[in-house]
């Protein structure tokens, strides 16, 4: 870039409002660049195995409300969240919660229970 005027790392607005512009002349502000990697967490459903211990530590009412939340900002494989893009999946986590803690996890502790009072 040639004709560079101005530089600048960080200006307050109300710097800004007192500065007088040449409009003929081109002004930059100078922008700080970083490669980014996309990370995926490590509770997703884009797996079998990693998907049934997401589902696993749903059931034991771990971090469950965090997992909801990134389910509802997800769009779609390999691609970034948006927040609130799809939030009937938190209906889909209150009946699996609802299903699994107060059913399923009654049910395998009672067994468990009634099998070492034997």
């Amino acid at each position: 870039m040639k004709d560079i005027e101005t530089e600048m790392d960080w200006v307050s607005p109300s710097v800004l409002k007192t500065m007088t512009y040449d409009h003929a002349k081109p002004y930059y502000i100078k922008a700080h660049l970083e490669d980014r990697e996309w990370n995926q967490p490590f509770n997703r459903y884009d797996n079998i195995l990693i998907s049934m211990l997401t589902f696993f530590e749903i059931t034991t009412l771990e971090m469950w409300p965090d997992m909801m939340f990134a389910a509802i900002d997800s769009v779609g494989y390999d691609k970034s969240p948006i927040e609130k893009n799809t939030p009937l999946v938190a209906t889909v986590y209150i009946i699996f919660i609802f299903v699994t803690t107060f059913f399923i996890m009654n049910l395998f502790i009672s067994v468990i229970v009634d099998k070492f009072n034997e």
